[in-house]
């Protein structure tokens, strides 16, 4: 601060300001005429924040904390009453705060005979309720301010595509007030993709289409309502489509890519399976590749014609992630792929990771210990572990010497070289969890949770009865 121009800040009056921040020449912090944009702004560090909670005269209070362990929202959420209880450590019932600083959360009330299993509203940064727990269900809100949501109505209606009755809460589109933008009139409704559609089940045909910001139909219904894909709009990213807008719908016995006039653009092969999760994935990544499921329960990968591109020869196959991808074949032995199908990691191993930023993967060789192979196959580190999870972005992992494995405890954390970083040694860990820097952990099997950095220091101190990854502050 000391280093920005506080006499050229203190001369401007409100014409010159406007005309300096149009240009970058500088900005004034409200409240500090020394602020400066640079140091105030642009520099500004992320902050995470994570919903924790702890008991509290008898009972279960949720409230958010920042990195280093201060109270950003109080402990104020009671579980089973402003919030609903969750159902494992992991999931707190309180969404994530969104870029506009609105979370959500969803209250223990039921109401069996209307279907209704806790009422969602939106909360502020402060914690305060913005929006009332008053929605049957609610969905993020897209980057124009509006969020699906349902009413807690129950209407009965009859399907005229199977003649059997059933039962849906009216959808619709809220803003940040909670204030309907679009009257909820759909069976269900999604939320809106980048490209202005918006997929709806109409109740009248039971048949999915595509409504605008609007509310109007974009693409009338005419499709299959599934719960194989959400049939959302995504743009594609292999270079062959130039980022184009597809969605995968089902039209009678017809299933493929459509575009947003509605065109049928890529016919789905009829070797790939008409069951639950046939199709893995709703858009072409850049090997331009979706992973398909035939009719004897195999997998390969289907391209942007629609037929198999690399054959359906394995029990399980993996979505690509920088060229490669982890299948198994039929004997349930791992390898790795790339995109032309061809082994980067020969059939040999009982488990294998995908890669890490580092170029390494986690494998677990035949005596079910677990080592690293680089991109080559070649191992680096012979398998001597009980299990060994992802790298952080410091380059460090928690692993531990269980024969357990991940069910184990004694979790301490190793550097690529597979060397303890340190003693430390915890109970139970989050797994997944390196928002931020930090990662949950317990020191006793029974007791509190805590949060460790990358080098396994406590830096939060074991007190949390059930906690959340962090997440990017809004």
């Amino acid at each position: 601060m000391e280093n920005c121009n506080k006499q050229l800040v203190k001369q401007l009056n409100r014409r010159d300001f406007l005309k300096a921040s149009l240009i970058g020449v500088g900005a004034i912090a409200l409240g500090e005429l020394s602020g400066c944009i640079t140091d105030s702004f642009i520099n500004k560090p992320k902050d995470y924040w994570a919903w924790v909670s702890k008991e509290i005269n008898g009972k279960v209070c949720w409230g958010c904390i920042n990195r280093q362990g201060d109270y950003v929202v109080s402990p104020k959420f009671i579980e089973g009453e402003q919030v609903a209880a969750p159902k494992n450590y992991s999931r707190s019932p309180i969404g994530n705060y969104q870029s506009n600083g609105l979370a959500m959360v969803t209250n223990g009330f039921e109401d069996s005979s209307k279907g209704v299993y806790g009422l969602t509203g939106c909360i502020d940064t402060s914690g305060d309720f913005v929006i009332e727990q008053k929605f049957a269900s609610m969905f993020p809100f897209d980057s124009n301010g509006l969020a699906p949501a349902a009413s807690t109505d129950r209407v009965d209606a009859i399907s005229p595509n199977t003649n059997k009755p059933f039962d849906y809460h009216p959808h619709g589109y809220i803003d940040k007030k909670g204030a309907w933008r679009i009257e909820p009139r759909f069976a269900w409704a999604g939320g809106f993709s980048d490209n202005g559609y918006a997929m709806v089940e109409d109740p009248t045909t039971v048949k999915n289409g595509y409504i605008g910001r609007d509310g109007n139909y974009l693409i009338q219904p005419q499709f299959v309502a599934s719960t194989l894909y959400t049939n959302a709009f995504q743009q594609q990213e292999c270079a062959e489509l130039n980022g184009v807008w597809w969605a995968l719908v089902t039209i009678d016995d017809w299933r493929g890519f459509i575009d947003e006039q509605g065109n049928r653009v890529v016919t789905i092969s009829d070797e790939v399976s008409t069951g639950q999760l046939a199709i893995t994935g709703e858009h072409f990544g850049p090997e331009g590749l979706i992973i398909a499921k035939n009719r004897k329960n195999l997998y390969g990968y289907i391209g942007i014609d629609g037929n198999y591109a690399i054959a359906p020869i394995y029990y399980d196959a993996g979505i690509f992630q920088n060229g490669l991808a982890v299948v198994t074949n039929t004997l349930k032995l791992k390898g790795m792929i790339d995109a032309s199908g061809g082994y980067v990691i020969t059939m040999m191993r009982k488990d294998l990771h995908r890669f890490q930023e580092n170029g390494l993967a986690c494998v677990q060789g035949d005596s079910g210990r677990w080592g690293l192979v680089n991109t080559s196959g070649v191992m680096v580190l012979t398998p001597a572990f009980g299990y060994i999870c992802t790298f952080n972005e410091d380059g460090t992992c928690f692993a531990n010497n269980d024969t357990k494995g991940i069910s184990g405890s004694d979790w301490f954390l190793i550097n690529s070289d597979g060397e303890a970083i340190n003693e430390q040694k915890f109970a139970e860990i989050g797994f997944g969890y390196w928002i931020g820097g930090l990662c949950p952990v317990k020191t006793k099997k029974d007791g509190p949770w805590g949060f460790v950095n990358t080098r396994g220091e406590l830096v939060i101190e074991p007190q949390f009865s059930k906690v959340n990854g962090f997440f990017e502050a809004p």
